[in-house]
């Protein structure tokens, strides 16, 4: 199972920048890409924590999903922004598939998180440095998916028309959800198919704004922020092996 979705996930990546902007086939590729990183995720965490990883990522998804009703509603934390009608289902004007989003990178950077720590650092350690990796990845997010026109910023902002509030916003939030999974999932050693998958993402994204998607100025600074990140916790991870 984990298998096929590597494989689903990794096809529709390398297909996203094949398909025209806004049409069906483009959205349904956003989908599979966020469901195959999702069920990664809860495949990778189940086999080591066992039925814990569906209720801890059942309290991921639902605090992902009450963060961007609120945030799009009263432009608590992130910034004012807006979703389009694109990506659906939605309820309360969010997109389903965004709360999905959250869950399916938040183990991975975890993880990353744990393998640049140390498993003797302290817990705070892991939720700083976990919330900027799950961070760092939006650095990337937010404007592939502003290019694609899933979500839009009204009032624009500095880094590529994201508000900076953007990203302080994404911290706390982050740093909740590291929270979460230090209770629900305490470390078990590093796990290195979610820190790979962390990797991965940081490389697909690269190559796609310097070659695909016409700004490689943002695949400079995401390989700077979570493929510095995740390389780095790579290469702890293979020396710990």
């Amino acid at each position: 199972m984990k298998r096929l979705a590597i494989a689903v996930t990794a096809i529709a990546m390398v297909a996203t920048p094949l398909a025209d902007i806004g049409s069906s086939l483009r959205v349904t590729l956003a989908h599979l890409v966020v469901g195959g990183l999702f069920v990664i995720t809860l495949l990778s965490a189940r086999s080591v924590w066992g039925q814990r990883a569906f209720v801890a990522s059942a309290v991921i998804v639902g605090i992902g999903f009450g963060v961007e009703i609120v945030g799009s509603r009263t432009g608590f934390p992130f910034g004012s922004y807006d979703y389009t009608s694109l990506l659906t289902p939605q309820i309360a004007n969010v997109p389903v598939v965004v709360a999905f989003a959250w869950c399916a990178m938040a183990l991975p950077a975890r993880e990353v998180a744990g393998a640049i720590c140390g498993e003797r650092a302290p817990g705070a350690a892991r939720v700083i440095v976990g919330a900027v990796a799950l961070t760092a990845w939006d650095v990337f997010l937010d404007p592939h998916m502003v290019m694609e026109g899933y979500w839009v910023w009204p009032e624009g902002g500095s880094f590529f028309g994201i508000p900076l509030s953007n990203y302080l916003g994404w911290l706390g939030v982050s740093a909740l959800l590291m929270v979460v999974l230090e209770v629900a999932l305490p470390p078990r050693g590093t796990q290195r198919t979610p820190v790979v998958q962390y990797v991965a993402v940081a490389v697909m994204e690269t190559i796609g704004f310097v070659f695909f998607f016409g700004d490689p100025a943002v695949g400079l600074w995401g390989a700077l922020t979570m493929g510095m990140l995740g390389v780095l916790a790579l290469m702890r991870s293979t020396r710990a092996n």
